[in-house]
């Protein structure tokens, strides 16, 4: 392994070229997706959410649209994410295509996949754009290889809203999800039990010890609440707030989650 290689995977931040943001630094960042069925309306809520301090990023959830079929759609799309990327200059900015299997809106071939993210890549700004592990090796190497090249990170994601699984198959899944290019690990569950949550943030507790991070981790839905607003403790980096509609199971109020966080710091 060369010095840049153990450097990177023991490194437990991230910083956002040009903005000077340190992720897995100080308290989690408090993140709230933008969506919406029209440009237009993800637009809007973007504007919204660049004027609330309490917000430190924005996630654009381009799956509400249904679009980035052709190259008509994709040129709507890569417009609206740079539209988005000057109307928030002091926020993170995250590009996320999520896919129907993962939880999202909408469903995308492999080469659709590729093509949408790699144009999002290449024709848009943005600090960070969301993969799914899910979607293997072989299609994701040139996507991580040209974000990297563009001064963009790859939050590397993982979701699954029917179970948790065993530890081990989540210490794997992070793994993979560095082995893969990830420069942010994201691993979202689903909990049926207390014990799954706390299962969840000791593995997120001994990935961050281990220097596998920056980590966004959390189970979803009411019962895993506390992994929302105990990253300070236990080691997730970012964590997902919602600003009027939620976009994943369990998501509390952007001043809710602010509040809660100082109550869970070290």
């Amino acid at each position: 392994m060369s010095a840049a290689d153990t450097e990177k995977k023991i490194s437990r931040t991230y910083v956002i070229p040009g903005k000077g943001k340190r992720i897995g630094e100080g308290a989690p960042g408090i993140l709230v997706s933008a969506t919406g069925r029209t440009p237009e309306a993800i637009l809007e809520a973007v504007k919204r959410l660049a004027a609330d301090p309490a917000v430190d990023g924005i996630e654009l959830r381009l799956d509400h649209l249904d679009s980035g079929r052709n190259s008509d759609q994709i040129l709507e799309i890569t417009g609206l994410v740079n539209q988005a990327y000057a109307a928030a200059p002091d926020k993170i900015l995250i590009a996320t295509v999520r896919t129907g299997k993962e939880g999202g809106e909408a469903s995308y071939t492999a080469a659709e996949y590729l093509r949408l993210l790699g144009s999002l890549i290449r024709y848009s700004r943005m600090d960070l754009i969301d993969l799914e592990v899910s979607r293997g090796e072989e299609l994701l190497a040139p996507l991580v290889e040209a974000a990297h090249a563009a001064g963009i990170g790859v939050i590397m994601s993982s979701h699954n809203f029917s179970e948790t699984p065993d530890s081990e198959k989540l210490r794997e899944t992070l793994e993979l999800e560095r082995k893969l290019g990830g420069d942010i690990l994201k691993l979202a569950v689903m909990p049926r039990k207390a014990s799954d949550v706390a299962r969840l943030l000791l593995v997120t507790a001994e990935a961050r010890e281990a220097g596998l991070g920056p980590l966004v981790t959390m189970a979803m839905g009411p019962l895993g609440s506390i992994s929302r607003v105990s990253g300070g403790i236990f080691g997730s980096a970012l964590t997902f707030a919602m600003s009027g509609t939620a976009s994943a199971p369990g998501q509390m109020a952007v001043e809710d989650v602010k509040r809660s966080l100082g109550l869970f710091s070290v």
